[in-house]
């Protein structure tokens, strides 16, 4: 027997659902088999979405039937145009669009759930923007050494960044780095 919770998730009853019951019950259900980065994402859009519906439509939820393109644009507007006070700038363009696809997936979830008729996102086409990567000058590399942040958490990116420079691992090896990893290398044996 299936509880409320899971029989709303898996379609067997016949309420509306809203746009915030969606989001929950994809980060429930994708706890277990998301790693923390991507299911952190998802709690950040799930955090602008909040941001939008009560700050810019001044409502606490919308269900998943008025979801419509209009809504997904203004949306867009407001992650666009946005000036966080968490962070230091506005959001590049293609991280919008990974807030996008990220509601768009929850929406798509949504519609295969037979919780929705029709895919709000059918007319709306993302738009990323090819960067090139850029290697980093030595002259640039010194500036972020020598710079100061107010932020703790800042400087500890700070600090894992150039040390993948000099080591040349990614971010996610940085990141599982630990003492087992430490070996003593033949010009520390001397």
């Amino acid at each position: 027997m299936l509880t409320t919770y899971q029989s709303s998730f898996f379609g067997e009853d016949n309420e509306e659902y809203s746009l915030l019951t969606l989001i929950n019950c994809h980060n429930t259900q994708m706890s277990t088999s998301l790693t923390y980065g991507p299911l952190k994402n998802y709690f950040t859009t799930q955090k602008y979405i909040k941001l939008f519906l009560t700050d810019k439509r001044k409502i606490q939820d919308v269900y998943l039937s008025q979801i419509t393109y209009r809504l997904i644009v203004d949306f867009e507007k407001l992650l666009h145009f946005d000036i966080p006070k968490d962070h230091q700038k506005q959001m590049e363009n293609n991280t919008v669009m990974k807030h996008i696809q990220r509601l768009r997936k929850m929406a798509t979830l949504a519609y295969k759930m037979e919780w929705i008729d029709k895919d709000p996102f059918i007319k709306f086409k993302p738009t990323y923007i090819k960067n090139e990567r850029e290697f980093l000058r030595e002259d640039e590399l010194q500036d972020i050494i020598e710079k100061e942040f107010s932020i703790e958490r800042l400087t500890l990116v700070k600090d894992l960044f150039i040390f993948s420079c000099y080591t040349g691992l990614s971010y996610i090896d940085v990141m599982q780095l630990n003492e087992d990893n430490i070996a003593l290398g033949i010009a520390s044996s001397r």
